[in-house]
């Protein structure tokens, strides 16, 4: 993702993103920034910004991603929470904009790679 993408998200998860400044890759790898298409821009700037809204109302459980990728086609979120139990929001919300991503990513291929 360019830098000034990142920085807009950056800007927006002050406090999600806030491990990006430890050293790389022997405390997290956030500090090799957002490693995801330009694309996925609008979703990820979503995702941010509810993750971040968590943030301000819950500091005592604030989330921190620890890696923000793309691998073989799918977004991948990392964080540093820990699931609560099986209808952790969290948990929910990350894993709902990941299968989004790769839904969107899927729909967007032409007919012709479908055929065999």
């Amino acid at each position: 993702m360019t830098e000034g993408l990142q920085r807009r998200l950056f800007e927006e998860g002050k406090e999600l993103y806030k491990l990006r400044d430890l050293s790389c890759p022997e405390e997290c790898l956030m500090g090799l920034g957002i490693c995801c298409p330009d694309e996925w821009f609008p979703q990820l700037l979503a995702l941010t910004r509810i993750l971040e809204r968590h943030n301000t109302l819950h500091p005592e459980s604030a989330v921190h991603a620890t890696q923000v990728k793309c691998k073989f086609g799918h977004l991948c979120f990392h964080t540093d929470h820990r699931a609560t139990g099986d209808e952790d929001f969290i948990v929910f919300i990350i894993a709902a904009f990941e299968e989004m991503i790769c839904a969107s990513q899927h729909s967007q291929r032409s007919p012709q790679a479908h055929k065999g």
